[in-house]
């Protein structure tokens, strides 16, 4: 004879205390994945030094291969419409914003996040200024 089995009633200190631990093993799992991320990151300055050799190397060395393919197309591209000094000026700035925020979205932790935001992160934004003030001077423009 068959009998079904009756699920027993559940108590809200007894849910407490399942939802407790709950929140704790995420937490565990959480910071094993964290520390996974971590050992497993690329060195920064390797990729910094792969994007100025080909614009997109960058990218291929945090193994966004999909972006770091599109960068080196598109640098071939935009050499061969416009001019090569341009398609690298464009595509080694370019390129390496791109990479600094990918490295940052996967491989950055909570407190270089935190201080990166208190500094304002400046290196983008000088990096961009070089390569506008690089591809005024191959375009001939005189700024004084």
């Amino acid at each position: 004879m068959y009998r079904e089995s009756m699920p027993e009633q559940v108590n809200d200190a007894t849910r407490a205390l399942i939802r407790a631990e709950e929140v704790a093993r995420l937490q565990i799992r959480d910071e094993l994945e964290d520390e996974q991320r971590l050992e497993q990151r690329p060195n920064y300055w390797v990729g910094v030094v792969l994007g100025v050799l080909l614009p997109g190397l960058n990218l291929l060395w945090t193994r966004s291969a999909a972006w770091g393919l599109l960068w080196i197309v598109g640098l071939f591209l935009l050499a061969a419409l416009t001019s090569p000094l341009i398609g690298w000026g464009v595509g080694i700035v370019g390129s390496y914003l791109h990479y600094d925020a990918v490295y940052g979205f996967k491989y950055a932790t909570d407190a270089e996040l935190d201080a990166n935001d208190a500094q304002g992160s400046l290196t983008p934004k000088l990096l961009l200024l070089i390569g506008v003030l690089i591809l005024l001077t191959i375009a001939g423009v005189r700024l004084l």
